[in-house]
């Protein structure tokens, strides 16, 4: 029965730290993603997928769109935003296209209101990603090409308050709505539910450039102002968040030092098959093996060494009485070059009944000083007698616990570390 309760927990520990590890794994990748994003334009025009773009984006044309560029999304390598703008009705189209096939190319077509919130119509289905209250997203999975989107998106957009967008500032809107949309993905976080409902969704990836040359006129001027929670970076001057250890504008260290970053960034919706689901749960495997280790251990120490040291602390507890004691007998063992390894003497004292006990002690190197000791003795049980004063205890008890029970303690605080499923069930 103690054994199937055992097992029990253990299975219990390790299905919970699978599941901490992939919480844990969801907030850093939601952690490591831009706040900020820059926009720059491909020399060109160009596309990886071209016949894509242009089926998206010819029904626009016809719709009144105008083409406004094609630009990378900075700091994501292989991101390419296709801008079209639609200024009568007041739409904006942006196509999204992502290198490696990760992700299938993807519109958007965007209203945005004077009270800052804005309505979005895109040609895919609900992620699962949460969504501020801000934005009112409408999913499409149909085959309705992008000028029936853009007529549907017209007759279920309020009317009211819609914002002007122009050529001039479409870019900087879609910046800073990136940015918004960022700081309160990032400071609601996600629960439990919504990991495992986004790990169900589509793949998203991206990776941060590894060198990025921007020029000069991509980068907006410095900020005056810094906020309680920003720093400036020694090398281009723009504000950064105190954690982040790369300036998002220059992709140098904002410590001082010239060299230019690198980090992948894993999307939020990226499912464990994709995003490394074999090395997250080897590495909960090994984590968790760690911790169950350090337990044993400690268990073993207590079960193995706790009998004999209690036996040891109640002997010595009972060695009571005092008495002085007679070397009768010196045995010196020499080891090589004739250096003595340790010294056994044999010692005679008498109880305070007038009986004579003999035992024998091992000094170690240790020479006696001279031939009178003192010896500590059991007053019911004289054989029970050591050198030294009455009153001493044994500290084997005490180091038995203290290494057993830090093993035990060990082990727990590492499960707790890594794998903090309590807080993972609190946040359900």
């Amino acid at each position: 029965m103690m054994t199937y309760f055992i097992a029990a927990v253990l299975l219990a520990s390790f299905v919970l730290s699978m599941r901490s590890s992939r919480y844990k794994m969801a907030r850093r990748a939601m952690a490591a993603l831009p706040e900020n994003i820059t926009l720059v334009r491909v020399p060109g025009d160009a596309w990886q997928d071209p016949a894509t773009a242009e089926f998206l984006a010819a029904p626009l044309r016809q719709k009144g769109f105008a083409d406004l560029g094609v630009y990378y999304v900075l700091p994501f390598t292989g991101a390419r935003l296709g801008v079209m703008l639609n200024e009568k009705d007041k739409v904006a189209a942006y196509i999204s296209e992502r290198d490696g096939q990760l992700m299938p190319t993807t519109l958007e077509l965007n209203v945005r209101y004077t009270d800052g919130t804005f309505t979005m119509m895109v040609n895919h289905g609900d992620n699962g990603v949460p969504r501020p209250p801000f934005c009112r997203v409408i999913f499409d999975q149909s085959d309705a090409s992008s000028a029936e989107l853009f007529e549907r998106l017209l007759r279920e957009r309020s009317s009211v308050g819609i914002k002007t967008i122009t050529a001039d500032n479409v870019l900087p809107e879609y910046q800073a709505a990136w940015t918004r949309i960022m700081r309160w993905e990032k400071g609601r976080g996600l629960n439990d539910e919504e990991i495992r409902r986004i790990s169900a969704g589509g793949p998203k990836k991206a990776e941060i450039c590894e060198s990025v040359t921007l020029p000069p006129a991509a980068i907006s001027a410095p900020s005056a102002d810094l906020g309680p929670n920003e720093i400036r970076c020694p090398h281009c001057g723009q504000a950064n968040e105190k954690e982040r250890e790369v300036c998002w504008a220059c992709y140098q260290f904002i410590s001082g030092g010239e060299k230019s970053a690198a980090r992948e960034v894993v999307g939020a919706s990226l499912p464990p098959q994709a995003s490394g689901g074999l090395g997250v749960f080897l590495d909960s495997l090994r984590w968790w093996a760690i911790s169950i280790l350090f337990m044993a251990l400690g268990g073993f120490v207590l079960f193995r060494f706790y009998g004999p040291a209690r036996d040891e602390a109640h002997r010595v507890a009972a060695q009571s009485a005092q008495a002085e004691g007679r070397i009768v007998e010196t045995k010196r063992y020499h080891g090589r070059g004739n250096a003595i390894t340790h010294i056994k003497v044999k010692i005679l004292f008498t109880t305070t009944s007038g009986r004579p006990v003999i035992f024998g002690a091992d000094l170690g190197r240790q020479a006696p000083g001279g031939s009178q000791v003192p010896v500590r003795y059991d007053p019911q049980a004289p054989t029970n007698c050591d050198l030294g004063p009455a009153g001493e205890a044994s500290h084997a008890l005490a180091g038995v616990l203290l290494c057993g029970g830090g093993l035990i303690l060990s082990g727990i605080v590492i499960c707790l570390w890594k794998f903090p499923f309590l807080l993972a069930w609190r946040r359900r």
